[in-house]
């Protein structure tokens, strides 16, 4: 009898018992140098110009400041903090161009920068999902994003585990050329470093859909500087 609790408890540890769980956790965001690029294209670009940039993350008492240094031109700074769930929420924004993606491109990239991370252990495979709010004085926004861990990687010389998934929600704006509302739905890969629990980097590729317009495709890379 007591060979044979040994056998079982023996086969409970290799295959039935074994936690193969993961616990995703969040870190500082900062301080983090990413390279961003965003490219804009569909049916209808509103007269948007794509963006090659360097970000520069830094943590403040309330959440944290994005400084996209792009070429020679002034310097775009976001203001971010986290509201009550955690989450880090646009506040003010300054120097955008009225020609570029503006604030949509930096919802794109706060949406890359801090992912809805799963509330408890999860596995290989297992989804979960979250509904982020946006509201700015030029964007309105609900995003839901559907994650799961597809495997697991290495990423500016971290274990990391690559998160993919879709992105679906509404999308407002109101620019220089008009007031804009659609419909948005992509799919964003996201390489979450486990041990500072921060972004390595990620891509996400957004189309939204605009009544009587048509479409606009933004995507958005952010990698190591």
């Amino acid at each position: 009898m007591t060979r044979l609790l040994a056998v079982l408890l023996l086969l409970c540890t290799l295959v039935a018992c074994r936690d193969d769980r993961v616990t995703l956790r969040r870190g500082p965001i900062g301080p983090a140098e990413y390279d961003v690029r965003t490219k804009v294209g569909g049916s209808s670009a509103l007269g948007r110009e794509a963006l090659d940039a360097v970000l520069r993350v830094t943590d403040s008492d309330y959440g944290a400041t994005l400084r996209l240094e792009v070429g020679d031109g002034p310097a775009i700074v976001a203001e971010l903090v986290r509201d009550s769930t955690g989450k880090l929420a646009l506040d003010t924004v300054q120097g955008v161009s009225p020609r570029s993606a503006g604030e949509a491109d930096l919802a794109s990239i706060v949406q890359q920068l801090d992912p809805p991370l799963a509330p408890r252990p999860v596995r290989l495979r297992e989804r979960w999902s979250s509904t982020r709010r946006i509201d700015t004085e030029t964007i309105t926004a609900r995003l839901t994003s559907r994650l799961r861990i597809s495997r697991f990687v290495r990423s500016g010389g971290h274990d990391a585990a690559e998160l993919v998934g879709i992105v679906s929600g509404t999308l407002n704006t109101t620019g220089p050329s008009g007031t804009f509302a659609g419909r948005v739905s992509g799919r964003t890969t996201i390489a979450w470093q486990l041990e500072p629990g921060r972004v390595g980097s990620s891509h996400t590729s957004l189309t939204w859909t605009i009544r009587d317009v048509g479409r606009v495709v933004l995507q958005t890379s952010v990698t190591p500087a």
